[in-house]
């Protein structure tokens, strides 16, 4: 349980670091070739991985 514990926060932090790194311009713009954004697509990973580890 503490190897699963320390994954999501490891998993969270590499997250955290996409936000801080990039203005709010940069994570709402749709690259060319994708349909989403970067905020987008970090919360659907996010969500996923809550879902399962239920």
């Amino acid at each position: 349980m503490e190897t699963l514990f320390k994954t999501g926060e490891t998993s969270r932090g590499i997250y955290l670091s996409y936000f801080e790194n990039y203005s709010l311009d940069q994570l709402n713009k749709i690259p060319n070739g994708f349909n989403n954004n970067l905020i987008w697509n970090i919360g659907h990973i996010i969500v996923t991985r809550q879902k399962i580890d239920l």
